[in-house]
């Protein structure tokens, strides 16, 4: 969400004065505004730090607000406090599409050093699940580093004696953090919180692409899964094996979606891992998968021509992808944000085939009401594994692709809304880790 917000630098630092009044101070200023008094604002104005500053310069910074926000309604508080030594007030103001902090910083001076206008974020917040349990396991800050890319990460391990399996997460696409966030969902944390409890260390780490994505498209323009995925997981896993809380021969890795459709390809350059878990891995090519998603999107438009436009628009893309050549392995052009070399990789790449060449446990984990990676997806997969003794499928009727209870059908508004993982999944993750020796 994009926030609007009005700032003047804070240029000098000086003396703390504990005897003005900034509360009233500050309720002048504000009503200054609110009366169109803006002359009597600028002259408040440290004006030998704000050279360029004028009444009309002020009145405009006001009219945005007004135009953003609607009109002033109240003030609801006020709070005090410092900015090095300045003295910082801010009153918290209701407006009729949101509410405001006006913030005031003040100089020994008296002058004001600068203001701010600060929408308050009112999007949903992330939940805490009731299964998350703080004193179950300590977090211990790891770094993933390839080469000269150093990536932070989270290792959590279960107060319980002796060594613990480990899960690592690796995410699906798009430039995720180590909790996968989405919105207030975060689903990689919600998958540690429940796992620790029950005796399962998880390590989960930002996504390269995240922390490092301009300058990958620097140092590396045509880069592909390697960079992207392939490399900080088969760090992940030494970073891991030097714990001496974890049992090295029980090392699991959990790929979400993209994550998931990768986990044969880190399992062919990884041996020593135990076993795979899957969720909601897509087994088509990932164009196809995009396309299909328009489509089931583009259902809602009422407007014919808006509802081709986006359909159109991603197959033009998808086509882009099927007509690429081997000139494309080294061609830093983006298509779905994402080099063609890339996509040229992953046409070649069958997740499905590859998987079959494995010998290790697997469980797959599928949601009836995810709308991104569909029974298309779950049934290929299934179709080739249904007589391996060594793999397990979970179907669960009422999630979705962030494997979160609902009803009806799954869209994006879904994904606005507060909710945690599945106790249940969680449950059955750590019944099928215990059970594999």
């Amino acid at each position: 969400m994009k926030k609007i917000l009005y700032l003047f630098a804070l240029l000098s630092f000086s003396a703390y004065s504990q005897e003005l009044d900034y509360k009233k101070r500050s309720e002048i200023v504000l009503e200054q505004f609110r009366n169109g008094e803006f002359m009597a604002v600028y002259k408040q104005i440290d004006t030998a730090v704000f050279t360029k500053v004028d009444t009309a310069f002020i009145a405009r910074n006001w009219a945005n607000v007004i135009k953003q926000n609607g009109k002033f309604v109240k003030k609801i508080k006020d709070e005090r406090g410092r900015q090095g030594n300045f003295v910082v007030h801010t009153q918290l103001c209701q407006f009729e599409k949101k509410q405001i902090n006006f913030r005031l910083v003040w100089g020994v001076n008296e002058k004001i050093k600068g203001f701010y206008f600060v929408p308050v974020d009112d999007r949903p917040k992330y939940k805490t699940p009731d299964y998350y349990n703080p004193a179950a396991a300590r977090e211990k800050k790891v770094l993933v580093t390839t080469e000269n890319y150093r990536i932070p990460g989270s290792l959590m391990i279960p107060n319980t004696k002796g060594k613990h399996p480990l899960v690592i997460l690796v995410h699906g696409s798009g430039a995720n953090d180590r909790d996968e966030t989405f919105g207030p969902l975060k689903p990689f944390k919600d998958i540690s919180s429940g796992l620790t409890v029950q005796g399962v260390a998880v390590l989960r780490y930002e996504k390269r692409t995240r922390l490092f994505k301009s300058r990958m498209s620097h140092e590396t323009p045509n880069y592909t899964v390697k960079q992207e995925v392939l490399e900080d997981v088969k760090r992940a896993i030494e970073v891991a094996k030097q714990d001496t809380t974890i049992d090295t021969n029980q090392i699991f890795i959990c790929g979400h979606s993209f994550g998931g459709m990768l986990l044969p390809r880190i399992a062919k350059e990884n041996p020593s891992i135990k076993g795979l878990i899957y969720l909601a891995p897509n087994a088509r090519k990932l164009e196809d998968l995009f396309l299909a998603q328009a489509e089931y999107l583009a259902e809602s438009i009422t407007d014919p021509v808006r509802k081709n436009q986006v359909i159109d628009s991603v197959k033009n893309e998808r086509e882009r992808i099927k007509a690429l050549t081997s000139k494309a392995a080294v061609d830093s052009t983006m298509i779905f944000g994402s080099p063609v070399s890339l996509w040229y990789e992953l046409r070649n790449y069958d997740p499905v085939a590859t998987a079959q060449t494995l010998d290790m446990p697997m469980l797959f984990i599928f949601a009836s009401r995810d709308y991104q990676v569909t029974s298309v997806d779950s049934e290929m997969w299934l179709n080739a594994f249904k007589s391996n003794e060594k793999v397990t499928f979970k179907m669960y009727p009422k999630l979705n692709h962030f494997f979160v209870e609902g009803e009806g059908k799954s869209m994006p508004s879904e994904y606005e809304k507060p909710g945690n993982v599945d106790i249940g999944l969680i449950n059955d993750m750590a019944s099928w880790l215990k059970g594999i020796k």
